[in-house]
Formats: C-alpha cells, structure tokens, sequence
C-alpha cells in the first residue's frame, strides 16, 4: 500500500510519517545558528602543562630503557600524534633509526614500538599523578568558563590514552577548568591528524547534523597535527606561546632572557603559521575570545566557514598527472618569504633531502640533488651528468616521456638505441637482456617507471636485475610513481632515480630531485653539458655551504616541505599507494558503469592516471566534453595516444569531500545531456 493509499479520507497523515517528518526536520533544523557553538581545546601546550614537557620527558626515558638514547628535539618532533603513533615516529626518524640500527643490528619494527609503548603507559601515568603538569596555563579558566556562559560547549582532544587524561581533567577541574565533553587518543580508531575526536565529542554532545556543527566548531592546539585536526571540516586555530616548538622543557624556559624566549616564541608562531594549516595562529587562549568574535562576524555575513572554502570555492579538482590539487596547508606554506641564503631555509632543503633519500631507502648509499625548475629538467640533468660524452642510453620506449629521454640524449649528443612498444604493451625484461647482450657498447639504461601516456606500469625491479647483471648504469624517471609505488634502493640497483615535487607527494610543481648514487655522482666531475643543469656541480656546492647555487624556488620548497611532512603523516609509500590504488579502483569500475572502457588490462594499469576510451558517439567532442566537465569542478586531460581517441583522468592529488565518484558523477551528466554516453 502507498502513503497516499494509507492517507484518511480528511488528509490525516499516518502517526509514523508525521513522527518521520518530525525527526528529519529536528536534523535539518539542528545547529543552523551562524556563531560559534563548539570548541575543542587540546591539553598540553593549550590549557595546561606548559611546553609540552609532561609526554616529552617519558618519551626520552622510555627510548633510555629501551638501550637506545634520544634527544629532547627528536622526542617531540611527532608531538601532537596519539602516543603509541608518536613512538612509531620517533623510530623514523633518520637518526633515530640510523641509532636503532647501529645499536640492535636491524631496522626498528612494531613490536618494538609496542614493547615501548606498554612500558610508556605506566610511566607516564606516574608522572602525571606525581607532578603538577594539570596546572592551567594563564587565563584559561577565565576564557573557558566565559565561552559556557555564552553558550559554547567545550571539548577536549589528546594524544594521552583515556587514562592519562582523567588525571589531567580531575586536575583542571580543581581549578574551574570543566570541559562538557573530553576525547582521548584511544577511544578512536584514527586519531590525529584526523576529525574523529572532534566528532566523537560532538556526538558526546548530542549533535545531530554533523555538517553544520563542524559549520560552528573551533580546534585549538598548540601542534602541527593537533591543529590541522579537523581539516577541511571545521576552524582552526593554532596557540604558539606555550607550544611544543618553544623550548626542550619548563627549566630552559627559565634559563633564557626575555629576548631570547621571545625569539623561540616568534619562531614557534612562524613553524605553526608555515606547517599547520590553521586559519589563525595567536599567543595562547587568552586572544581566542576575539578569534571568535571574528569568526561570528564571518559566520553571519554568510563567508566561508574554512579557508579551504574560501580559497578553493570556485577552484576545480585537477584530474591530471601533475600539477595537482594540492591542499590548503601546502598552500599555506607558500605565504611566506624566505632568504635564499638563510640558515632557516638552509634547514628546510636539507630536511627535504633527507626525506626523500629515506623514502626509497638510500641513505647509506645514495645522496639527493635538488634541481630548479619542472621534472624534465631534471631528467635532462640525469642524463647529462650521468653518461659521459662517449656513452650509449638504451631507452625502451611505450609512450611519450620515454620518447622525450631518447630525444634528450640526443640532443646532448649521447648515442640513443630505443626498443620500441605499442602504447599498451609494457617494456619486457628479456628485451632488455637482448639488447645490452647484442650491444655492448651500451653504457646506460633509461627506463620510465609509470609511463603516463597510457597510464602503464613498467617492471621497473625485474629491468633493474637484468642491467645490474650485465654492469650496467640504470636511470629511472620515476616522475609519476615516486612516493606512492615503491622504489628500495637496497634491492633495486639504480644509479639515478629522477622525480618532482608536483606529482604523488602532492607539492606544487617547479622542484625536481635526483636520488643518485653516491659512487656514480662522485665520478661525474666535468661530463655535464649545462652548469646550471650540472648535478654534480650543485652536489658539491650543497656538500659544501648548504645552500642552492643559484635562487632557488623559496616558496616551492617550503611548500614541498610541508607536503612531505603531511605524506609521512598520512603513513607514507603505503598509505599514499594505497589511497591511489583505491581511487583507481573506484575510478574505473565507475567509468565501466557508464559504458566507458580503459585502455589498459588491470595488471599493468598504474594507480596514477587512467586512459578511457572516448564514447563511440557522433556527438561527442572533447574540447564539449571537457569544458562541461569543468564547469562541473573537474579537470581531465586529453588522450597522448597516437592510435586511438582517449581521454585520460588522474588518481592523485586532494580530491575533496566527493572524491573521485564525484567526477565519475560529473562524467556522467556530461554524456548525458551531450547524448553521447556509451
């Protein structure tokens, strides 16, 4: 029977809908003011314990009764993470890890963490109930209960296991701190940098309609991961005077001049400002009332609830294979300037360095070149620096990029030998055997790991054995698979793997690296055809001053920085590889419903860009095709096959709420109202 079957004959509406109707429209009425109505404050370096000392000095001890020493600097790099989740990081940590290894004779694994993390609890729970680190920072009793008399409820989010922050609590309720709902790191499954705790305690709260309280709630931290927690969803703000950035502990604090704790205090805003994506960095809780005041007004004119509105509202999501669509923090990143020469910005590049030589496992045997410009001047680079003048490149060729190394090489006058492949077929490692056993003359392979053309994976480990076998160099344009695809360094033999910033590590484009063997760079004095595209000739400078020979891309770096800081927190390689893998898969079998094929069997289709065949339709046109797509929010890229009509569509990049079903969505209305769908 339908609802109107069940209607009386008067228009009575049946008890159940009216019950029904009732409830949906409490949830959409639910939290439609335009002010602030939540805040969720983090304890240490927030509201209490100043400098963050209380987990920081149990970390140190922990580390000590494992048999392995750390430093206070390495001890709170990770600070803001859920506790067990901070060891994991201290273990990699270069030096940290370099120690362990030295110190055990093999690399730290997770059952070390967990050995350390169950000796942590108890010892930081002693530390707690025997010290004073509950004490309230200045005015956030005031500024607390002030906001709850205006009606704002307040939260509680920590790293601290629940335990822990039942001490902390019942201590600041001895001094009128009294949060209305409190969240601690393990009543989550995914904790920071993720929303989760937020929302538990919104849900703790009784919150309806999620969307529109996460409209009117305000994070507050004093980390990098504690303040982006909640991104894109809610505001931000991000508290620098007591933060973990100022000092090792309380006692150095008193040992300072004013002058210099107010340069450590400075330099703690700059860190928050750069790397933590808030929408605003104060002193500490006692500027909050006026961020408020302003987010109200900001409220009530109807303006974006978070920078990622504000700046990205008319933006379009880049489907493509670089640039990409980068996130808010990365681009915060970029605000701000930096001397080129400056020992600050010294420190960033070699961060950056030594990231990237940890990401493929090259630390002991390779160093990183950073290079100006796109990827292809640092491929350029490779091939300049690394073959000599009188060397041969063997370039097995399935796309366009590989077709672009064998024009390089010849254009600086290296021999070049190409095997050739159809656009779908992947380079084979017999071929290559062949080749370098026909021609020993070859000095050199150069093989594209993710060819981008087609979207195809090449076998880059099983082409690495044959030309190691045969005492060969290999090169490797990784552009499009480093940082998500794995590359190890200890089992692959290489002498250069070459990629950028803009691609699966999500920085802005216009920074290239190469990784490159140490022994093989430390022969290339002299072979390069360009100074300023000389590999060995900017290793040596940087061995030598820290510094780029030449102005380097300020505001790339810093940004390609802070979007390396944000891969490793996202898990690294395997979480990178994993969400491309999944946004591949969801991107395919979504293209397959709307009758549009791949070009490529799965088992060699990279999870980085797709190529789909064009409608077979007398109505489609790509140029129609792709303009109504972007009108939609989205950006495709055209086919770069040579046989066939395609269109291509990345996998990369911050997607936003929808993700790739909703340009999988937006493909579709486009077909349809074109009628050209499949």
């Amino acid at each position: 029977m339908s609802v109107t079957d069940r209607l009386s004959s008067t228009g009575r509406v049946p008890e159940e809908i009216r019950r029904a109707s009732a409830q949906q429209k409490k949830f959409d009425q639910d939290n439609t003011e335009n002010t602030v109505g939540y805040v969720m404050l983090d304890c240490s370096g927030t509201t209490m314990d100043r400098y963050v000392d209380a987990p920081a000095i149990v970390f140190v001890e922990v580390f000590r009764k494992y048999g392995l020493e750390i430093n206070m600097d390495e001890a709170r790099k990770p600070m803001g993470l859920r506790k067990d989740l901070h060891i994991k990081a201290i273990t990699e940590i270069p030096s940290v890890r370099q120690r362990f290894t030295a110190t055990f004779g093999r690399e730290p694994a997770q059952a070390d963490v967990d050995k350390m993390f169950a000796v942590f609890v108890p010892t930081q729970i002693d530390l707690l109930k025997g010290g004073n680190y509950h004490e309230l920072l200045p005015g956030t009793a005031e500024v607390v209960g002030g906001m709850q008399k205006d009606g704002i409820k307040i939260g509680v989010t920590t790293g601290f296991t629940r335990s822990m922050l039942d001490i902390l609590l019942a201590g600041g309720a001895r001094q009128g701190f009294n949060p209305d709902a409190a969240c601690a790191g393990d009543e989550v499954e995914m904790p920071r940098p993720t929303a989760y705790m937020v929302i538990k305690n919104l849900e703790r709260l009784g919150v309806l309609n999620l969307r529109n309280a996460m409209r009117r709630t305000v994070k507050v931290d004093d980390t990098v991961s504690g303040a982006g927690e909640g991104a894109p969803l809610c505001w931000r703000v991000a508290v620098s005077k007591w933060s973990n950035y100022v000092v090792d502990s309380w006692a150095v604090a008193r040992s300072l001049t004013p002058e210099q704790l107010a340069e450590r205090e400075r330099a703690s805003k700059e860190k928050l400002t750069a790397e933590s994506g808030a929408h605003y960095v104060i002193d500490d809780l006692r500027n909050l009332p006026a961020v408020i005041a302003e987010i109200n007004q900001r409220l009530a004119r109807g303006k974006a609830r978070t920078k990622e509105d504000a700046f990205m509202s008319t933006d379009t999501y880049l489907l493509t294979p670089g640039p990409l669509t980068i996130s808010m923090r990365t681009k915060q990143a970029m605000l701000r300037d930096w001397g080129s020469w400056d020992a600050d910005f010294n420190s960033i590049t070699a961060r950056i360095r030594e990231r990237l030589l940890q990401i493929v496992h090259g630390t002991a045997s390779h160093e990183c070149v950073p290079l100006q410009g796109s990827g292809t001047f640092s491929v350029e680079a490779a091939i300049g620096t690394l073959v000599p003048r009188t060397g041969h490149v063997l370039i097995p060729q399935n796309g366009a990029y590989c077709q672009r190394i064998a024009r390089i090489a010849r254009y600086l006058g290296r021999n070049a030998t190409t095997i050739d492949y159809a656009e779908n077929a992947p380079v084979t490692p017999a071929d290559v055997e062949r080749a370098l056993t026909q021609d020993p003359s070859i000095t050199h392979v150069a093989l594209v790991h993710c060819e981008t053309s087609a979207g195809i994976l090449n076998p880059l480990k099983e082409v690495a054995q044959v030309v190691a076998r045969h005492g060969k160099r290999l090169i490797v344009d990784a552009m499009s698979s480093f940082g998500a695809l794995e590359i190890d360094a200890r089992t692959t033999p290489f002498d250069a793997v070459v990629a950028a910033s803009g691609k699966c590590l999500e920085g802005p484009p216009g920074m290239g690296f190469v990784i490159v063997r140490r022994e093989a760079l430390e022969r290339c004095e002299g072979n390069c055809h360009s100074l300023s595209l000389d590999l060995y000739d900017q290793w040596i400078y940087m061995q030598k001053t820290t510094q780029w020979r030449y102005t380097p891309p300020t505001h790339v770096v810093a940004a390609f920085d802070a979007a390396i800081a944000q891969y490793l927190e996202e898990g690294g390689l395997a979480a990178r590889g994993a969400r491309y893998a999944q946004n591949c898969r969801t991107l395919i079998d979504g293209m397959s419903r709307l009758g549009l094929k791949s070009f490529l069997p799965a088992a060699i289709q990279a999870p980085i860009i797709v190529t789909f065949f064009a409608p077979d339709s007398p109505r489609y046109a790509f140029k129609d095709f792709y303009n109504a797509v972007k009108a939609r929010g989205y950006i495709l890229y055209p086919g770069k096959l040579t046989t066939v009509e395609t269109f291509r569509v990345g996998c990369m990049g911050q997607l936003g709420e929808r993700g790739i079903g909703g340009a999988v969505e937006a493909v579709g209305q486009v077909l349809t109202e074109m009628r050209a769908a499949a």
